[in-house]
């Protein structure tokens, strides 16, 4: 992916993403854009996964500090 003319998430997404100390899947962070990769969950995370939809719902509206 290139923006700012620069390619970004060109490392592997490596960082665990953890909900209440359970893995959830993995997310990567670069310049200010965020992946997340919810394990078992499809297009329908609040189904599929609520607690880890619930973690990223509070992330995107800043009231949690990280994923």
């Amino acid at each position: 992916m290139t923006w700012a003319g620069k390619q970004g998430f060109q490392k592997p997404i490596d960082a665990d993403f953890m909900v209440a100390g359970k893995p959830h899947g993995k997310f990567r962070t670069e310049r200010g854009l965020t992946f997340v990769q919810v394990a078992q969950a499809g297009h329908m995370i609040p189904h599929d996964a609520p607690e880890a939809a619930l973690s990223i719902f509070e992330y995107l509206l800043g009231n949690r500090p990280s994923l």
